[in-house]
């Protein structure tokens, strides 16, 4: 192996290990925590922009994010509930 392909893969060992802990800790949201991976994949050369982005084009991932939406509203009460209203 030449010092250039070590280079390279302990980029995508950070690569892979920054989105991890980004995932559990949850600071950042975790759609802007996806799209900085994405970002991160095409600016070191992992991955091609269109790989990168490929997925979220994908029918189940938007079937996933209106489950999410639709579920978020669904635990919201509809009115607010007041005491003296019981």
């Amino acid at each position: 192996h030449t010092a250039k392909s070590h280079k390279i893969r302990k980029v995508e060992i950070l690569v892979i290990q920054i989105p991890i802990v980004m995932f559990v800790t949850e600071k950042i949201p975790l759609g802007l925590t996806s799209m900085i991976v994405c970002i991160g994949l095409v600016i070191t050369g992992v991955l091609s922009v269109g790989d990168a982005f490929n997925g979220f084009v994908n029918s189940n991932v938007i079937l996933f994010v209106a489950m999410f939406i639709v579920g978020e509203h669904c635990l919201r009460p509809v009115w607010p509930m007041r005491s003296e209203a019981w």
